[in-house]
């Protein structure tokens, strides 16, 4: 009997699954002639009416001659349309309009992703195409692995000559690795957060150059390594490279701003959503502390942000490289500072950041806090591993 059943069952489905085959054929074939009906008349609200079906139906294909023909008529001209009107969403809802229809190969679609690169003022290194066809929910972004071995070079380099052997108690008992070995870097190109992060370093650069008063600038770790780390010569490499890398990016650093590359040490699921969606200043703290506030906390050096990750099962961890408007900075350098002081100098005050010299006053690290989520962008993943030496080398190394 049960045998029996399961033969039923089988036939069943079977039958189900001619049946949706059928009313498939059916649906292209009605919606062909009826697309065809409505060119031959002109009537363009028709036709869009009718595509807005075909896309739900999942049937804007090649196999149907006339609703590919209609969609890439629809898609060239609303992209000759928005690029002649060179208004931004209108440039952006075309482009995203063409995705859908697959029409991105009608002439205009190139066309059209120039001129949004233009009157957004996007980087020319930045697949804007990839960007279009790989949203993430109403936000152009990609973040596409660095696959060249001279490029991974770069960021174990900017590892290993910020990496300083120090212990806080933010490892909670945990021993401070030797090294982090990278196993992948991803770079993350994002309109909404490139374009918002440009306008305040513009409009940071006007007004320290209406008002330089209490500007100094600082140099980190990130742009000469980090003192006692690497052979002679490596931090002045170091800087050369870190300069070309934002440079090739997208911009490069302006040192009357005090831009610079920070790290920042999350989670997997974490820097995935920073990347796309932006920093939450409602979350800070929730990893770092709020030793100085309620804000983003970075760091100059890598084996600091380090303290701040969670691996994956596999082991992998990882920290964010951000490019990073310190602007006027609010030093200090006391053991116990208040934090809704250092919130205050820069939230109500005239500075735009703090930095809280644990170094000096502790012998750790040098920390770096921002307020503004604008003043922060996520340019680089960095997915690696924690290295240690067994204890036997270990204490042959420190003997």
């Amino acid at each position: 009997k049960a045998v029996g059943t399961h033969v039923a069952w089988d036939e069943l489905l079977l039958r189900v699954q001619e049946g949706a085959t059928m009313f498939e054929h059916e649906l292209k074939g009605k919606l062909n002639s009826q697309v065809e009906l409505a060119l031959a008349k002109h009537d363009s609200d028709r036709v869009n009416f009718l595509l807005d079906s075909a896309i739900a139906a999942s049937i804007v294909d090649k196999a149907n001659p006339s609703i590919r023909q209609a969609a890439d008529a629809m898609a060239e001209k609303q992209l000759q349309e928005a690029v002649a009107v060179g208004e931004l969403k209108r440039l952006k809802g075309a482009l995203v309009a063409a995705k859908r229809l697959n029409a991105i190969h009608v002439p205009s679609f190139a066309q059209a992703v120039e001129r949004y690169r233009e009157v957004r003022k996007l980087p020319q290194g930045w697949d804007l195409q990839h960007m279009v066809l790989n949203r993430e929910g109403n936000k152009m972004v990609s973040k596409l692995e660095v696959s060249s071995s001279e490029g991974k070079e770069v960021f174990q380099k900017l590892l290993d000559l910020t990496h300083r052997k120090v212990y806080t108690r933010d490892r909670r008992g945990n021993a401070v690795p030797d090294r982090l070995e990278l196993v992948r870097v991803t770079a993350v190109t994002n309109d909404d957060l490139w374009a918002d992060y440009m306008v305040r370093r513009e409009t940071l650069r006007r007004e320290l150059e209406a008002d330089p008063g209490d500007f100094e600038e600082y140099q980190v770790d990130t742009a000469i390594g980090s003192e006692g780390c690497g052979a002679d010569g490596e931090g002045a490499q170091l800087q050369e490279i870190v300069a070309d890398l934002a440079t090739d990016f997208g911009e490069p650093l302006l040192t009357c701003v005090n831009e610079v590359f920070l790290f920042h040490g999350t989670n997997a699921f974490a820097a995935d959503r920073i990347t796309t969606g932006d920093f939450k200043i409602n979350l800070a703290g929730s990893n770092a502390g709020t030793l100085y506030g309620r804000g983003i906390y970075l760091a100059e050096n890598a084996s600091k942000s380090d303290e701040y990750t969670k691996p994956l099962p596999s082991g992998e961890r990882h920290i964010l490289v951000c490019r990073a408007l310190l602007g006027r900075v609010y030093y200090t350098d006391e053991k116990n500072c208040d934090p809704r002081t250092c919130e205050h100098a820069c939230l109500r005050g005239r500075f735009n950041s703090v930095l809280g010299d644990r170094k000096k006053c502790r012998g750790t690290f040098r920390e770096f806090i921002i307020f503004d989520e604008e003043q922060v962008y996520a340019n680089y993943i960095l997915s690696y591993r924690r290295v240690s030496a067994p204890p036997a080398a270990a204490a042959a190394a420190a003997s």
